[in-house]
Parts: structure tokens; sequence; C-alpha cells
């Protein structure tokens, strides 16, 4: 559609489908012509003004060509000839589908600040003006890269054996008051959120590089499915919506599976619907999140994120990763403890003990419990035979008939 709305089309179909996809993405086309409109008449009033000779000066041959070539360099080509080979390949067209206004934005800051101008560095000046406009929506965690540069630092300090929430601690840091519209966006804390919605993760663009925390050994298995799969971008959620319905099939669950592979409009409408209704939200599994009201419901009917169930998502975000990091130190000292014990190095116990102590006091928000006698149990355990290690479930000693002689 996109490549439509820039060649001046209104990115419509004949098509039965196509007027479905039109139909649902109606307001991102508006949008997408007026700003592109807004831009070229803009653009003619500065070429009028700077007359035929400075744009000669410049390159242009008359004003409209200027005006043509400024909507290009800010609101972005769309068109196939200005996608990377690779994305113009059957396999990196639909992994690159939502990248590529990414792409342009960040291209353009860089293009923006390398121009030099003849009264000072208005590029320089317009990049932090971007990046200022897109913090004030989006807040810091939303500028380009943030996320690729936390990722790193925080797998870096996991492997020095000192893992860190950097976002819980800056956000302890400065309280509540100063954090979250720092971190939120001001114009999204102070004005967005008092409609009700919150428009952070629909401005942000901080994950830009893929896998870039695909080694940070604090992650979970499902954390670490999540971000190798995270290269296949938009073709993934979409295989992933695909294998969540086929289980909700496997288990008669029809509506839901319908509902999963629905478009993001159509499940909003449900959705906001439903909370309209019952004045309640749920998870995906059904389990009840907190009491709503009807305006909270129109908010999400429109296909907007409501400002609590936004608060809530980045809640549960920052609580994974502290969950993490005291999972993931626990399971390192235990597996030394036994380790040692297996050993039969008391001394080693004991030294180990001493550093869970200093963590705890160093690093009191996750802390480390150690039972050292079920470590003792487990470390005698691992001398056994699967046999005699392994427990027969309830009601399924049948199976040790089945299992080989050790």
């Amino acid at each position: 559609m996109l490549s439509g709305v820039e060649r001046g089309k209104t990115g419509a179909s004949n098509s039965a489908w196509g007027v479905i996809t039109h139909t649902m993405g109606l307001i991102a086309q508006v949008t997408e012509s007026f700003n592109r409109k807004a831009v070229f008449i803009a653009a003619l009033e500065v070429a009028n003004k700077k007359g035929a000779v400075w744009l000669k000066k410049k390159g242009f041959n008359s004003a409209y060509d200027f005006a043509k070539d400024t909507v290009d360099q800010t609101q972005g080509v769309y068109d196939k000839a200005n996608r990377s080979n690779w994305a113009n390949t059957s396999v990196g067209a639909p992994l690159m589908v939502f990248k590529q206004f990414s792409i342009n934005y960040v291209e353009q800051m860089v293009r923006m600040w390398k121009k030099e101008a003849a009264s000072g560095d208005e590029g320089k000046k317009a990049v932090f003006l971007m990046l200022a406009l897109l913090a004030s929506l989006s807040g810091v965690m939303g500028l380009p890269f943030i996320k690729d540069i936390l990722d790193v630092s925080e797998t870096t300090a996991a492997f020095l054996g000192n893992p860190v929430n950097i976002e819980r601690e800056a956000r302890l840091a400065l309280g509540k008051d100063l954090a979250d519209p720092l971190f939120n966006g001001v114009l999204n804390h102070f004005v967005f959120n008092n409609l009700g919605m919150d428009i952070q993760g629909r401005t942000g663009m901080p994950d830009l590089v893929p896998w870039s925390n695909a080694l940070n050994p604090t992650l979970s298995a499902q954390g670490r499915i999540n971000e190798f799969a995270s290269i296949a971008g938009a073709t993934g959620g979409l295989i992933e919506k695909g294998y969540d319905a086929t289980q909700l099939i496997a288990r008669d669950e029809y509506g839901a599976a319908a509902k999963t592979l629905a478009p993001r409009f159509l499940t909003s409408w449900i959705d906001g619907g439903k909370m309209a209704a019952t004045d309640e939200v749920t998870d995906s599994k059904g389990n009840k999140l907190f009491d709503t009201t009807w305006d909270e419901g129109l908010v999400k009917f429109i296909d907007a994120n409501p400002k609590r169930m936004a608060d809530l998502s980045r809640t549960k975000s920052l609580e994974w990763k502290d969950f993490a990091i005291q999972d993931y130190m626990t399971t390192s000292f235990k597996q030394k403890i036994i380790a040692a014990m297996m050993d039969k190095d008391q001394a080693e116990v004991n030294k180990l003990m001493k550093e869970v102590e200093v963590w705890n006091n160093a690093r009191s928000r996750y802390p480390v419990y150690i039972d050292l006698n079920t470590l003792a149990e487990n470390a005698n355990k691992k001398d056994q035979t699967f046999d005699a290690r392994e427990k027969i479930r309830k009601g399924m000693t049948w199976v040790k008939n089945e299992r080989p002689e050790m």
C-alpha cells in the first residue's frame, strides 16, 4: 500500500483482498498521503522563495524537482527499486516488510547529519529535532538502537558475573515521577496517557538489530527462542500465530484459534467490545488481569493501546528480566555447590556459601536462597543410575518393565 501511496495513488486494488487490505490500512494511508502532500507544498514554497538561481546551484531544474526530492528524502521511497537486493527476493521481501520504514528513518538521519548548509549545521540540528520528537512520543526507550545497546551491555555484564537489568536500575534511581515521562515519552505521558491511551509501542524503534540479546546467559528458554525468531520479523509472527492456532484446534478451541489467525484490527474489535461489555480484560489464557471501563474498551476497539494495558505490559517485561537474573544466579550457585559436594570438597562449599552471602548483601533485590540439605540430596542422586534416580509417575508403573536392564 505504501508503494502505491508514495507514487501518488491510493494504494487500493480491484481485487477483493486488495479492497479488504486497503480498508484495514485506511488510517495509515490517509496519514501517509497527508504527510507527503504537506511536505511537498512546504518544499514548493521554499523553492519559490529561494529562486531559480539557488535551485540551479543545488542541482534542481525546477521547484517541482526540489519538492519531489524533498518528499523522497524525508518521507522515504517504498517501491521495489529502493529496496536492497536481499529485500527483493522471495525470502527477504516478507522478512523486511515492516523494516523498511525504520531503515529509511535511520538513513534519513545519517543523510541529514552529513548535510552541509551555507547557513550552518541545519542538518545536525534537524537530527536532534527528530530524535527529540521521537523521544517525546516513545521516551528514551524508543530511540533507535537503544534496546540493542542495552542488550549488548547486559549480556556483557552477565558474562562478567554481574547480571543487571539496566532499565530497572535507572527507573529505581530516578523515581517513578521522573522515570515514567523520561522512559515512556513526555507527550505520551502527559497528553496521550491522560486520554487513556499509550503510543510508546507504536512510535519507537529501539530494536533494529536482530539477535542482539541471543547470547545473554540469563535469557529463559522461551526468551531465547523469541530472540532467534526475531530475524524472521513479521513473517515469524505469522508463523507463530499459525502454530498457536493449530495447538488451539488440537484442544477443540476453534473460536480462540480463529481469533488468533484474525488480523489485528479484528482482534482489537473483539477485545475492545468484550472489555466494554464485561468491564474486565483477560490474558490469552482467559485469566482476568484487571477491571476496565467502557472508555478503555473504546480505546482498544479503535486499535489503540489502553494506558493501563501498556503499563502492565512494561511492568511484566521488567519483572521477567528481574526474575531471570535471580533464577540464573540461583542456578549458577546451586550447580557449583553440588559439584563441590560430589567432590567431597567442604572448603569449596563454604567458600561458595560466602559468595552467596556477598551477592545477597550487594544485590539484595535478587536474593539467592540455598538449602544445603536439598543440594546434598541432589548431589547423592547424581551418583545413582538412571533407574534408581528417576521416579516412576503415579499410575504409570508399567513403564518400569519396559526399561532396559542397567
